[in-house]
């Protein structure tokens, strides 16, 4: 500035402030160390640019010849250089911009990606069904190409690597944690983001990409383990250096993010304490203020809360129903009834909230309602005789079996018997075709192993793992609650699809987890 002659306070305190914090940091950093790694001091590198390597600052040049898509260190990069290149990009970025050229040129595939990441985030994504997945399909196809990391922002970015993996797994690409490794130095991914402004940003979002990974992936694992590590630190020692720290809610999302992980989360809970939390004003910070309307703006925070509540009335329209039905099949006369209606509804609807989907809630809901019932009945309440009856009237599918049986085999068989013929008459008429004999068969096969339980414990049988596991699985009774919904889905399911070994293997497996999940927590 005194260069060009420019008249400047310099002489004033905030002035000599900056600019002995500037030497500070200056003087504690390696610039070898900077330009070979890309900290984001490089990111400015016009405002260092007497002290820097300017070939190692030309690897992080793009094919576009931009330095970080911006204009101002291709510039920079260009009166040291030369290359024509960089000449190459300002000249793009002038007829792009009619002579009106920004600090850092709009980044499709990044805004594209937050965009994404605020709409899903928000629970509204399912309204932009096609424009998402044509913006996911464009950075899927720079992925592919290996331009992913140049298309967002610096190679060294961690941050939005990690955010376009995570979004683009999440939503069903084939996408490779290999694009992580080039942060990894001696197993240790600090070296990449240490001198950042943004380092536990840059560790957050890794954390949160690590937790979409699939079995065997060491590289996630790894960056799962050293990403919590240093959260958890940074947390405990209040080291919060981030620029996000105060316009992002960055240490509250840090606390959050480690105390309930991803798998543990509630889709509907998220997308609510999202809404309260998103920021239409946000200011991102970077060689200058600025915003970016199409990531935070008033119209989406609106239409997520509308949304929101519109959701909410069906929701408890369908409590209303579901009330009424648990009334008129009278099982609030079970002295040992349970009420857990609003549980069991709470356990889909969190997950599957949409209005369309009223009717997979309602199924779901009253099945696991029964079920429960029906379990705490075979578990504790019924008699050998009465529990025989049941299974015996089930197998039949006759109502004239219970015929002089207790009052709690009446209310439970009758319950059952009407709601799952309700369930499958319903059923038959979305399907096409008759469901109700693959319905009445998945009843039977629940309740049977609902009593070789009962059998095992009154006889003080005690079976071999394998065979609790084999009846297990069937008594844990997730059968019914994930096959009878799905008819209510929406695409029409032929008996073929239905008995598929991958729909069959897949079943096993989550009734499996559901069982030693479910013993786990009640031993």
């Amino acid at each position: 500035a005194r260069g060009l002659c420019l008249e400047l306070p310099y002489e004033s305190s905030p002035l000599k402030l900056m600019l002995a914090k500037r030497k500070e940091i200056l003087k504690s950093i390696e610039i070898d160390h900077m330009t070979e790694y890309g900290a984001s001091l490089i990111y400015i590198v016009e405002g260092i640019q007497r002290i820097v390597d300017w070939n190692k600052v030309l690897r992080h040049q793009n094919k576009d010849g931009s330095l970080f898509h911006s204009p101002s260190a291709t510039a920079c990069a260009l009166k040291h250089t030369k290359k024509s290149t960089c000449l190459k990009y300002l000249n793009s970025m002038l007829q792009n911009l009619e002579n009106e050229v920004p600090s850092v040129y709009p980044i499709t595939v990044f805004t594209s990606l937050s965009m994404v990441d605020r709409l899903e985030r928000l629970g509204i994504a399912r309204h932009f069904k096609c424009e998402i997945k044509q913006a996911l399909d464009d950075v899927y196809g720079s992925w592919k190409k290996n331009e992913i990391v140049e298309g967002i922002s610096s190679a060294s970015d961690i941050v939005n690597s990690s955010v376009c993996f995570r979004i683009l797994r999440w939503n069903g690409y084939d996408v490779s944690p290999d694009v992580f490794l080039s942060y990894l130095k001696d197993g240790d991914f600090l070296p990449s983001v240490e001198k950042s402004d943004q380092a536990v940003s840059a560790m957050l979002n890794l954390y949160k990409a690590s937790q979409v990974m699939f079995p065997g992936e060491r590289i996630l694992e790894e960056a799962k383990s050293f990403s919590r590590d240093y959260l958890a630190k940074s947390e405990a020692k209040s080291i919060m250096h981030d620029k996000n720290i105060v316009l992002k809610n960055l240490e509250e999302e840090i606390e959050y993010a480690i105390g309930v992980p991803w798998l543990a989360c509630l889709e509907r809970i998220e997308h609510r304490r999202y809404i309260e939390k998103y920021g239409f004003n946000d200011i991102w910070i970077g060689k200058t203020s600025y915003k970016i309307p199409c990531i935070s703006n008033e119209v989406f925070s609106n239409l997520a809360k509308k949304d929101y509540n519109i959701c909410q009335a069906v929701q408890q329209k369908d409590l209303q129903e579901l009330e009424k039905w648990f009334i008129e099949a009278k099982f609030g006369d079970l002295h040992f009834a349970r009420q857990k209606l609003v549980y069991c509804y709470f356990s889909v609807a969190s997950t599957l909230f949409s209005p369309e989907m009223s009717a997979v809630r309602m199924v779901w809901t009253k099945n696991s309602a029964l079920i429960t019932l029906i379990d705490y009945f075979y578990d504790v309440e019924g008699s050998m005789e009465e529990l025989q009856v049941f299974v015996e009237a089930v197998k039949r599918w006759d109502p004239a079996v219970i015929h002089g049986s207790s009052k709690s085999v009446q209310i439970l068989f009758s319950g059952l018997y009407s709601t799952v013929s309700d369930i499958a008459q319903n059923a038959c008429a979305s399907q096409g075709r008759d469901v109700s004999t693959h319905f009445k068969e998945i009843c039977y096969r629940v309740v049977s192993s609902m009593m070789k339980e009962a059998e095992w414990a009154k006889s003080g049988y005690v079976p071999s793992m394998q065979e609790y596991m084999e009846n297990g699985i069937l008594s844990m009774a997730l059968e019914p609650n994930v096959v009878l919904p799905i008819y209510f889905v929406g695409p029409k399911l032929s008996e073929e699809i239905i008995q598929l070994p991958e729909h069959s293997n897949l079943l096993q497996l989550l009734s499996t987890f559901g069982r030693l999940l479910n013993d786990t927590r009640t031993t």
